[in-house]
């Protein structure tokens, strides 16, 4: 089991104005209190933290599954909402109950592709999106050696350059592998302006799209004026606001295929 120290906490999520490293950390505004320990809107917050797997793997195979059953009881086309490291389980639901998700709105998923930006960095996500297998066509045996990868110049100043499928490969000569079951599932990828995750989730959707997802959107919260939000955007100040936009955006589309 893994679980993340206070200080961690302060550094990525809630006191990213004074402590956090990256160049967009300096707009964070918006969480209640001094997001620090000893704050008691802190204490409480981190009060409530969870240990999580420390076999990532293992974490997601048991989300994809208790969702996945979930749906089944359901049995009606849902919405699936994630965030952070629990962004992963909708590309993993979607990918075995793809007639059973409407629709991802993904909160700062996981990422970017084939690595981990956070309170721990380093490779990750041998599948690309996930650390758990996920189908693809051509399937993929081996992701350590199947995919192939080559690193993308950042589109935008105060972003990193991050790793996508090479043009032309895996497959052959037919491109990049493809997500065959996320092909129609409608996505929503969700920037704060002032997270950790400004810097590369224009990699995620852009890899979303290279691998066959055809319909996916990327809302930064900025261009919507909404401003000063990090990683927790749906605990902050503002939350209501970041709330109205995701529900506009599932509501306008909420039309029967």
């Amino acid at each position: 089991m893994v679980a993340h120290p206070a200080e961690a906490i302060e550094t990525m999520f809630t006191a990213c104005k004074e402590l956090g490293s990256w160049p967009q950390a300096e707009l964070h505004t918006q969480w209640p209190g001094t997001g620090k320990i000893g704050d008691a809107v802190f204490d409480h917050f981190f009060a409530s933290a969870q240990q999580i797997l420390s076999d990532a793997a293992a974490q997601e195979k048991a989300s994809q599954a208790a969702c996945a059953a979930l749906l089944d009881r359901i049995d009606k086309p849902a919405v699936l909402v994630g965030h952070s490291a629990g962004g992963s389980a909708p590309w993993l639901v979607a990918d075995v109950r793809p007639k059973l998700v409407r629709m991802v709105v993904a909160l700062e998923p996981a990422g970017p592709p084939f690595y981990k930006v956070g309170i721990t960095s380093g490779p990750g996500a041998p599948y690309g999106i996930s650390n758990a297998p996920i189908t693809y066509a051509p399937p993929v045996a081996d992701p350590a050696t199947d995919f192939k990868k080559v690193v993308i110049r950042a589109p935008g100043e105060d972003m990193i350059d991050c790793m996508l499928q090479a043009e032309g490969e895996g497959g052959g000569d037919s491109g990049p592998r493809q997500l065959v079951n996320l092909t129609d599932v409608r996505v929503l990828v969700v920037t704060a302006q002032a997270s950790y995750h400004a810097q590369y989730d224009w990699a995620i959707v852009r890899y979303l799209r290279q691998a066959g997802v055809r319909r996916v959107e990327h809302m930064r919260l900025e261009e919507r004026g909404i401003y000063g939000n990090g990683h927790m955007m749906f605990m902050e100040r503002n939350s209501n606001a970041v709330a109205a936009e995701v529900v506009r955006w599932i509501e306008a589309d909420t039309v029967v295929a």
